[in-house]
């Protein structure tokens, strides 16, 4: 397999609130100039430590944007599929905790412990507590045809939960 988007990817991310929703924020054309930069591996670990602990996957950390307060946040991560008409399929790996919704050039692909109708006051409806849930989402390589995509993710944490994960990668097989 080869790697299209791997982890520590440059992103731009918000957290989720009212004031500052918008419906289309995962469409490639939204303008997300305004939102904070940062790599995937984004989330917090706080309280005791999680098996296995978080810490070396966090590499933009949100702990005091989101630990006590805030139930989401927005992340919209550029990438470039593989040149031509590759045979194959992508995967877009997810380590998670909580839950999460994700898109791809704007079209759902993967809802993993939320509703498909999140907004900016959804919580995750399992609470994954210290520990990440890993999971795997098939898209034929021919749905992806722009020279350069979007990987959008709402991840969602489980209400005052004490830790939260979203570390995205895409693969080529």
């Amino acid at each position: 397999s080869r790697s299209v988007l791997p982890a520590g990817a440059a992103m731009r991310y918000q957290i989720a609130a009212a004031q500052t929703w918008n419906a289309s924020w995962m469409q490639p054309a939204f303008n997300d100039s305004s939102w904070a930069q940062g790599t995937t591996g984004a989330g917090y670990e706080s309280g005791s430590p999680n098996s296995p602990s978080f810490l070396s996957s966090i590499s933009t950390n949100l702990q005091s944007l989101m630990e006590n307060g805030a139930s989401g946040a927005l992340f919209r991560i550029p990438f470039q599929p593989l040149p031509g008409n590759p045979r194959g399929r992508y995967f877009v790996r997810m380590r998670s905790d909580d839950g999460f919704g994700a898109w791809v050039g704007g079209t759902p692909i993967a809802f993993v412990g939320v509703s498909s109708t999140l907004s900016a006051s959804s919580n995750a409806q399992v609470q994954r507590s210290g520990t990440w849930f890993e999971s795997l989402h098939s898209i034929p390589a021919g749905s992806i045809t722009s020279p350069q995509s979007l990987l959008a993710v709402h991840g969602v944490n489980y209400f005052s939960d004490a830790d939260f994960l979203m570390m995205p990668e895409i693969l080529f097989h």
